[in-house]
């Protein structure tokens, strides 16, 4: 991940943080992570578990969870965003989802259309009205999912 990834991904996670820590105290508890993403306990309790060093099983400091978003993301991100533009475009979704359609052989042909159109509409409604999906958006989505 890199330096690229964090030049990329910090203003994003800032932003995400900023918009959970409903308390302003600087630091996102489990309750904060499961309102705002709407996880289960189960889900919030492993990215704590994983990435919360300062306050162990507590919270989250924003370093901690820049971090996490990060680590969880980012490279996931990139495989949509060929062109190193910092968003997914609908025609990024496309290549991508028609590789993986492809390569992974247990869509039968004549459902390839579907699926693409299918996959494809999934991640674009992560987009907030710009007609491409930013890395905060990606996160916000992908953590809901």
């Amino acid at each position: 991940m890199g330096v690229g990834g964090s030049q990329n991904t910090r203003p994003a996670a800032a932003g995400i943080f900023k918009n959970c820590d409903k308390n302003c105290n600087g630091e996102l508890t489990i309750e904060e992570l499961k309102a705002y993403f709407n996880l289960s306990q189960v889900k919030a309790s492993e990215i704590m578990t994983k990435f919360a060093k300062v306050k162990p099983n507590v919270s989250l400091t924003k370093r901690e969870f820049a971090n996490a978003v990060e680590s969880l993301f980012y490279e996931d991100f990139r495989k949509f965003d060929r062109d190193g533009d910092g968003y997914i475009s609908l025609e990024d979704a496309i290549r991508y989802y028609t590789k993986e359609i492809d390569l992974d052989g247990t869509v039968p042909v004549k459902d390839k259309d579907k699926e693409l159109v299918k996959r494809v509409k999934a991640l674009m409604m992560l987009d907030q009205g710009d007609g491409k999906v930013s890395f905060q958006e990606f996160v916000e989505g992908k953590m809901r999912d």
